[in-house]
């Protein structure tokens, strides 16, 4: 019985839908009255070959973020990447072909702010992701009791429409008697021995 409100994390097993990023650059919207700032969008540029599939409205994390340098006067073997990681959750408010899109970032969301004051000081990233995260499914189910008084399809009868999980004997007249020896052998057992479990492997039970 998983209930009258059953959230599904994952309803098709499928990765979430991820792309490189190779550049991201800072766009601060602000109140033309009182010079502002109001909104701070991030346009993001993918890596070579890389398409985003993503659209107006939708949701994305920028995650994996890592920094440049701060300083160009590095020796080479010095020209490593450092900073901390972030991971901003965003939304996508323009797309600039499949290989490009602007990001609204949260306001007041911390890390959204850690993001556009580093981008502000002309901070450049060494690499990052964006990623669209797997949509939450929900389902409300009947209870057993319920269940068990409605028609089951296609026969007018009450009973429990019964789902096989095993399908190499998924013939209808066995997946029904197997359910019904457990369910009416359990109740008699439930009966007779005080709502105890049969113990596996007694001859007895």
């Amino acid at each position: 019985d998983f209930g009258e409100d059953f959230v599904v994390q994952d309803a098709d097993g499928e990765p979430a839908l991820r792309s490189t990023v190779s550049s991201m650059e800072l766009v601060e919207n602000q109140d033309s009255a009182t010079a502002v700032t109001t909104t701070s969008d991030v346009r993001l540029e993918l890596a070579e070959g890389e398409r985003h599939r993503l659209s107006r409205g939708v949701n994305v994390i920028l995650e994996d973020i890592r920094w440049l340098p701060e300083s160009t006067e590095v020796e080479e073997e010095e020209e490593k990447v450092i900073g901390e990681r972030l991971s901003v959750v965003a939304e996508v408010v323009n797309l600039h072909g499949p290989s490009a899109c602007t990001v609204r970032l949260i306001p007041d969301d911390p890390a959204g702010t850690a993001l556009a004051s580093k981008l502000h000081r002309n901070h450049h990233i060494a690499s990052a992701s964006v990623v669209r995260p797997k949509k939450t499914v929900r389902l409300s189910f009947e209870t057993m009791s319920q269940a068990l008084l409605r028609p089951v399809e296609g026969s007018g009868e009450e009973g429990l429409k019964v789902l096989p999980c095993d399908w190499g004997k998924a013939s209808p007249r066995r997946v029904d008697t197997v359910h019904a020896c457990w369910t009416i052998g359990l109740e008699a057992f439930h009966a007779a021995h005080g709502d105890r479990d049969p113990t596996p492997g007694s001859k007895e039970d």
